[in-house]
């Protein structure tokens, strides 16, 4: 696998895998200020490279996780969309109070891997 990376930050830039001409021909055209690993490494997403070593990335993790807590979050909120219908038979206080949680957790997180999430009513 050949794992690109910018120099100055080792922020990884792009993966590949491919046969040994592939990967030579990927370091022939190295930018200025890239650098390059070659070697047998897992899923680069959430990493970087310290000292020619593949390191987690803990500000890109967050990110990450940040993202995907949102993508759940928003989620939850359609599949609840429907008890604040007029007709719904749910009590629309609980669910509001609910549906509200969920929208503030963004301001309510430091951390997103130890997000709290509310309780779903019943």
């Amino acid at each position: 696998m050949l794992i690109i990376y910018e120099k100055s930050t080792g922020k990884v830039l792009k993966s590949q895998s491919g046969s040994q001409r592939s990967i030579n021909s990927a370091l022939e055209r190295l930018s200025e200020g890239q650098g390059a690993l070659v070697g047998d490494f897992g899923d680069p997403r959430g990493k970087k490279v310290v000292n020619g070593s593949l390191v987690d990335d803990i500000e890109r993790l967050q990110e990450l996780t940040k993202a995907k807590v949102i993508s759940t979050r928003n989620k939850l909120l359609k599949e609840s969309d429907w008890t604040q219908l007029g007709d719904a038979k749910v009590n629309k206080k609980t669910w509001g109070k609910y549906r509200q949680e969920l929208r503030d957790i963004p301001q309510n997180t430091k951390d997103w891997t130890k997000v709290v999430w509310p309780k779903k009513p019943q």
